[in-house]
């Protein structure tokens, strides 16, 4: 009987893990404009340099994505990488700044007050506007596929959790209260799910949650 019933779980686990490296959707569901429409900068290498697979086929690995953030900060000056931990496996945590070439010099003056922001630049017309105004550190905005929404890791409740606000910075709302710091939320391209990282006691994990908690 106790053979049974792992045997069961264990079926049950590798369906589980199979259907979670299978994407939710494809970029031309999601888009009504192609990404790459020739505009794409050729000094830049594009990701298929580090896939071994077509694009929104596979998850990538960790690995891969080390890879391709590490080679585009070599060959563009608006980004930044920044490796600030390890998890319990010794894999790399990044922090990923993208701005302009000035503000990225420039980051540790802007860092210096402790405190950060969330911004957001129409790139037509270059103009800026603060999201998030509140003596917390606010960082890590991921947009929902329909732009209605963002969703963002924040300080200000005392530990690391994820929040959702409108786009336009109104109605922030705090999702999780677990235990740990959460963080890197970001929205599923179905839009009904957020995937997240959480730091608990020495260990890492990644995780998904509903949109409202």
């Amino acid at each position: 009987m106790k053979f049974r019933l792992i045997f069961l779980y264990l079926i049950s686990f590798s369906l589980t893990a199979s259907t979670l490296m299978e994407p939710t959707s494809v970029s031309k569901d999601l888009y009504q404009i192609d990404i790459l429409d020739g505009k794409y900068d050729s000094s830049i290498d594009k990701p298929d340099e580090f896939l071994d697979f077509e694009y929104a086929t596979r998850v990538a690995t960790p690995e891969q994505i080390t890879s391709a953030i590490t080679k585009w900060q070599t060959q563009s000056n608006k980004l930044k990488v920044v490796e600030y931990a390890r998890s319990h496996e010794n894999r790399p945590l990044h922090a990923i700044f993208i701005s302009s070439p000035k503000n990225l010099k420039n980051l540790e003056e802007i860092k210096k007050d402790g405190n950060s922001e969330i911004w957001v630049r129409n790139l037509e017309t270059n103009i800026q506007e603060k999201l998030t105004d509140h003596p917390s550190i606010d960082t890590s905005p991921s947009y929902s596929p329909d732009g209605k929404y963002i969703t963002f890791n924040s300080d200000r409740s005392g530990y690391q959790q994820i929040y959702v606000m409108r786009s336009d910075g109104s109605k922030v709302k705090r999702i999780s209260f677990g235990k740990g710091i959460y963080g890197t939320p970001v929205w599923s391209p179905r839009g009904d799910l957020i995937a997240f990282t959480k730091l608990h006691k020495g260990k890492f994990f990644i995780g998904v949650m509903r949109t409202d908690g």
